[in-house]
């Protein structure tokens, strides 16, 4: 009996085996002494939608400017010598920046130009030191400031969106805000800004100081809780054929939804702004509700080890309510108001 069943478990196996998924690895590996030519593009727009104001009884929406919009759109266009690559990262990169165009546009103003920098024979080279874990970069024939280098993020490749083990059509994974941020914000070491104490401390006018007191005491505590309802999720939804290549499909998905608590912020509006006494107002609602959902495509070049393109498109709705009321010679004004900001966002890099 024992034996019989053996062997029905030895067929079977291969069966089994036949009709599991098959675990796919997707990782950053280009050949050591390979060059890419990659184009980002980055669009964004923003515009104001329903808004209400009521002041003392009276509706005054009509007062305000119903025409408010502004929108960006920058590309950039660089060359990566990928010098030397281990353990899925560059040990050493050269980085060529070629091309970096830019406009905008607010209410009737608008400005674009051709080359916002001088940018086109400058060279950044990362090499990776082993000793402190960072890269060290530097700029041949260059005295750009050393704080300045340190911003500069060498991940162009957008590998922080890959799975960490090899997966199998459907499988997900969680993708964290720093990880999110390499992608959207791509070159920038968000984590080599300078901080919050630094800036105050080089900072000589009053009310720049003030603002950065605020965003301070007020702003990161709130972003910070907001970040926490922040979910990013990537899920791998198999291969396809592409120009004779077989590429990853990853699909990455953004939702966002929240509230940001505007009784702090509407606080120190009143004391410093209008120089108001806590007993000259009193703030029934002051809240910021905030959705950004998004959703895009990774396809990454599984035998190269490179990413071959990225497509990704978000919606932000922020949504504003205020419920005052202000005292003085004595009366009191009520105020109350909503309104929504809608944007949108588009990234896009391909193969040049």
């Amino acid at each position: 009996m024992r034996i019989r069943s053996l062997a029905s478990a030895l067929l079977v196996t291969p069966l089994l085996l036949a009709l599991s998924p098959r675990a796919d690895e997707i990782s950053f590996h280009p050949k050591d002494g390979s060059k890419l030519t990659k184009q980002f593009t980055i669009t964004g727009e923003i515009e104001l939608g329903d808004v209400t104001l009521d002041v003392a009884g009276q509706d005054v929406t009509g007062e305000l400017p119903s025409d408010v919009s502004a929108g960006f759109e920058v590309s950039l266009k660089i060359l990566d010598d990928y010098v030397k690559v281990e353990g899925g990262k560059p040990l050493e990169l050269l980085r060529q920046f070629v091309q970096f165009n830019g406009s905008y546009h607010a209410m009737e103003e608008s400005e674009s130009t051709d080359d916002m920098h001088d940018i086109d024979t400058k060279v950044v080279r990362f090499k990776w030191n082993e000793d402190k874990q960072v890269y060290d970069i530097t700029v041949a024939d260059d005295d750009t400031p050393p704080e300045q280098l340190r911003v500069m993020g060498v991940d162009m490749d957008l590998r922080s969106l890959l799975p960490a083990k090899s997966v199998s059509q459907g499988d997900a994974w969680d993708v964290d805000g720093k990880q999110l941020a390499a992608a959207l914000i791509p070159g920038i070491d968000l984590g080599n800004l300078p901080d919050l104490e630094t800036l105050m401390e080089d900072e000589t006018d009053p009310e720049s100081v003030l603002g950065l007191e605020i965003i301070k005491s007020e702003f990161i505590p709130q972003l910070e809780k907001l970040r926490d309802a922040c979910k990013t999720t990537a899920t791998y939804t198999g291969q396809r054929e592409i120009d004779g290549r077989t590429l990853a499909a990853i699909r990455i998905k953004l939702d966002v939804a929240g509230s940001i608590d505007m009784l702090g912020f509407m606080r120190i509006a009143m004391k410093e702004g209008a120089e108001l006494d806590e007993d000259d107002y009193d703030i029934e609602a002051a809240a910021l509700e905030v959705t950004f959902r998004g959703e895009g495509e990774l396809l990454w070049d599984i035998e190269a080890g490179i990413a071959h393109g990225f497509d990704f498109s978000a919606k932000l709705e922020l949504a504003a309510k205020l419920a005052m009321s202000i005292s003085g010679d004595g009366e009191t004004v009520d105020v109350e108001g909503e309104a929504e900001l809608l944007g949108k966002g588009h990234w896009a890099m391909e193969l040049k």
